[in-house]
């Protein structure tokens, strides 16, 4: 394996992104599951941070 690769941290990421409740099984959480090490990155490759309201 490449020095490069990276395990992805989903216990990290996945609670913190905006399609956190869609199923494992339904786009984009599907493609992101399915691809478990990138290239210098730990981040799941659709992972888009949600937007926590101020209360």
């Amino acid at each position: 394996m490449n020095n490069w690769m990276r395990e992805v941290d989903y216990a990290t990421y996945c609670p913190k992104c905006v399609n956190f409740k869609v199923l494992e099984t339904d786009e984009p959480c599907n493609e992101c599951l399915t691809e478990c090490a990138r290239e210098g990155s730990k981040k799941p490759i659709n992972f888009k941070e949600a937007k926590v309201k101020a209360k």
